[in-house]
């Protein structure tokens, strides 16, 4: 949480251009340039966060993922393919599904995505090999996925032309016919257009 925290402080105090206040009167108002969102879109975000059901409450923190591509469909929606994940060595909650990401100011910094997929969360007890083989062990579950909403919001506090940098806050859930998964975690992302 403290990780958060910086990453949000960070990301406020990244929106603040101090060169442009104080510019401003001497040469006329500095504009910010946009973000060029148009055709293909890639990207991948890192960071941290937990799971619930979790047998484990003093296990510690979970690492967190994600990857997404897809194409602008106009200047403020994105649809998207994403594959994510959460988990530590002896539990995990994945999923991958379609989204739409919309940004309501199309050269704004803030950002909102919602989505439909299938995930499982396993819930295996082995010691840091359940993902040797980049795969989840879903052999509890019967190797089943389950439907699967996810969703996340974000802020650039970096941007270029064709590159930006965000912190954001994602959540997924998971109904399952004996519990319902659910994830959260923060992470910082890194998005090519």
């Amino acid at each position: 949480m403290r990780v958060a925290a910086a990453l949000m402080g960070l990301a406020l105090v990244a929106g603040a251009d101090p060169a442009q206040a104080r510019d401003r009167g001497r040469y006329g108002p500095r504009y910010v340039s946009e973000v060029y969102r148009h055709g293909f879109l890639i990207g991948f975000s890192l960071g941290a966060g937990g799971l619930a059901p979790d047998p484990c409450d003093e296990c510690g923190v979970a690492a967190g993922g994600e990857v997404h591509l897809g194409a602008m469909a106009s200047r403020s929606v994105a649809v998207v393919f994403e594959v994510a994940g959460v988990a530590r060595g002896d539990l995990a909650h994945a999923m991958g599904g379609v989204g739409a990401q919309w940004w309501p100011d199309p050269a704004g910094r803030f950002w909102l995505k919602a989505g439909l997929g299938v995930g499982a969360m396993d819930d295996s007890t082995c010691e840091f090999g359940c993902f040797d083989d980049f795969g989840l062990d879903f052999a509890d579950d019967g190797g089943y996925v389950y439907p699967t909403v996810f969703g996340a919001a974000g802020f650039e506090f970096v941007r270029s032309r064709s590159f930006t940098m965000d912190v954001q806050l994602r959540g997924m859930f998971t109904d399952e016919p004996r519990r319902s998964a659910r994830s959260v975690s923060v992470n910082v992302g890194f998005n090519w257009y």
